[in-house]
C-alpha cells in the first residue's frame, strides 16, 4: 500500500492520494490500536467526509483487510472539526468539550500523543499525528 501510494505520488502529481490502513489489531484484543494507524484512518475518512476544495481527482489506496473491516457514517466524521482562527477568541469549555468528544485526554502536562492540558488561558495539544 505505502509503495504504490509513494508510487502513485511520483507518476501522477495531480491526484490526491489518500491511504486508508488496516486495523493493527484484531477485535475483542486486548492491546489498542496504534495512533498512527488511528490517526491515518481517521484523516483519511475525515477528507473523504469533508468537502473537496477544487476538483483534483482522488484516490483512496486501501488494503483488502481494512476495507472489510466497518467505518463510521460520513455525518459523523463531518462534524468533528473544531475551526480556529488567528486573532479570535476561542470558547475554552467549547474546545475542552470537543477534545475530550475527540479521544484526547486530559493531563496535568502534555507529554505524549493525544493528551492536551489547561494551564489558565493556555492550552496545550499533543496532536495524535502530524499533516
Amino acid at each position: 500500500m505505502a509503495a504504490f501510494s509513494d508510487a502513485l505520488a511520483v507518476f501522477a502529481p495531480e491526484i490526491e492520494v489518500l491511504t486508508l490502513p488496516p486495523w493493527d489489531t484484531v477485535p475483542y484484543d486486548r492491546v489498542s490500536p496504534n495512533l498512527d494507524v488511528v490517526s491515518q484512518r481517521m484523516e483519511t475518512l475525515g477528507r473523504l467526509a469533508s468537502p473537496r476544495e477544487g476538483k483534483c481527482p482522488r484516490i483512496v489506496v486501501t488494503t483488502v483487510s481494512a476495507v472489510t473491516q466497518r467505518l463510521p457514517r460520513p455525518e459523523t466524521l463531518s462534524g468533528a472539526v473544531f475551526t480556529i482562527r488567528q486573532g479570535t477568541e476561542v470558547d475554552l469549555k467549547a474546545l475542552t468539550g470537543f477534545l475530550e468528544r475527540n479521544g484526547y485526554g486530559r493531563a496535568e502536562q502534555v507529554m505524549e500523543p493525544g493528551e492536551y492540558a489547561v494551564r489558565g488561558g493556555i492550552v496545550d495539544i499533543f496532536p495524535s499525528r502530524f499533516v
